[in-house]
């Protein structure tokens, strides 16, 4: 009997927390970060003022490209994900299983874009120094 009770808990805290995501990305207006072609001059240019070796300024220069690039992939996930919802939000016959699957399969995408994310972060880190890390992240 308690494990049913836990069950059921744990299924409506699951449940709780996936309207309240799927609400609050709905309901929120996804920032588009400016296009990449406008962004990439002025972080060439602060690349080049803080790190003065042509080679790992060039490699930086890539890595930061590659996070704007993620960061754009990131939100047309969300917007995608908005999308959707929305469309399962008009359907009043559509169940918690499609919401739970649509939440837990755009987790996974923001997981994986997230550890890239930080895999790009730290690559970044590791070819800088203390003081060129300062300035470009000013």
């Amino acid at each position: 009997m308690r494990r049913h009770i836990a069950v059921k808990t744990a299924a409506t805290v699951l449940f709780v927390m996936m309207a309240l995501s799927i609400s609050a990305a709905c309901s929120s207006q996804s920032k588009r970060p400016p296009p990449l072609e406008n962004i990439g001059p002025r972080w060439d240019e602060h690349v080049a003022k803080a790190i003065h070796d042509p080679a790992r300024a060039q490699s930086v220069r890539d890595l930061g490209r590659r996070l704007i690039e993620l960061q754009d992939a990131l939100t047309n996930d969300m917007e995608e994900l908005n999308r959707q919802a929305a469309e399962l939000n008009a359907n009043y016959e559509a169940s918690r299983e499609e919401f739970a699957r649509l939440v837990v399969a755009f987790d996974a995408k923001r997981a994986e874009a997230l550890q890239q994310y930080r895999e790009v972060l730290f690559a970044m880190r590791g070819q800088t120094s203390a003081d060129e890390w300062k300035l470009l992240t000013k």
